[in-house]
């Protein structure tokens, strides 16, 4: 049974602009808080993306609906990267990972 009892906040990329002086300029991204359900990770997720210096940090279920292929995400208050999308119909699995190097994870364990 689904819960939908935590959220997480969507980024997309930022949307270049150009202005009249014909200077290019970024953009401010989008961002959209979602209900999810996080889910267990297995072993094999959370080895999946070492060889990109990424530490698979969570994985959450979000409806197809909310989830418009953003590659980024701030969950439990930490900026991630969504490293693999899975699932069809109705839900969308995301897979978020951070970098290794990055030492500001919370007390929460994501």
């Amino acid at each position: 049974m689904s819960r939908w009892n935590d959220t997480i906040v969507l980024l997309s990329a930022p949307e270049s602009y150009q202005d009249e002086a014909g200077a290019w300029h970024e953009g401010t991204r989008t961002e959209t808080e979602v209900f999810c359900n996080p889910r267990t990770l297995g072993l094999t997720q959370a080895a999946s993306v070492v060889d990109l210096g990424l530490r698979v940090s969570a994985q959450v279920q979000v409806r197809a609906c909310d989830y418009a292929d953003q590659d980024q995400a701030r969950y439990h208050g930490q900026e991630v990267e969504v490293t693999y999308v899975s699932g069809g119909g109705e839900y969308r699995y995301l897979t978020l990972a951070r970098k290794v190097g990055d030492d500001t994870e919370g007390t929460d364990g994501i």
